[in-house]
C-alpha cells in the first residue's frame, strides 16, 4: 500500500473547489431554491446530479494523484 504525500497548493484548491461545488449541487435539492417551471427544475436537478458525479471523480483523481499515480493527475 502506497503512502499519501502532502497535497500541493493546486490540489488543495481543487479540493476546496470540489467542496464548494458539492455544497452548491446539494443546495439545489432544497425546496424553494429553484423558482422556475417544473421542467426547468427537473433539468437543474439533472445538472446537480452531474456535478455531484464530477466531484466524486475529482476526489478519486486527487486521491490517486496523492498516491503517486500519473493517471490520477
Amino acid at each position: 500500500m502506497k503512502t499519501l504525500r502532502a497535497f500541493s497548493i493546486s490540489e488543495r484548491l481543487a479540493v476546496m473547489a470540489g467542496m464548494v461545488a458539492a455544497l452548491a449541487a446539494l443546495a439545489g435539492f432544497m425546496p424553494g431554491v429553484y423558482r422556475d417551471p417544473n421542467v426547468v427544475i427537473a433539468q437543474s436537478h439533472g445538472f446537480d446530479i452531474g456535478n455531484l458525479i464530477a466531484v466524486v471523480i475529482l476526489g478519486l483523481g486527487l486521491t490517486w494523484s496523492a498516491r503517486g499515480s500519473v493517471r490520477g493527475r
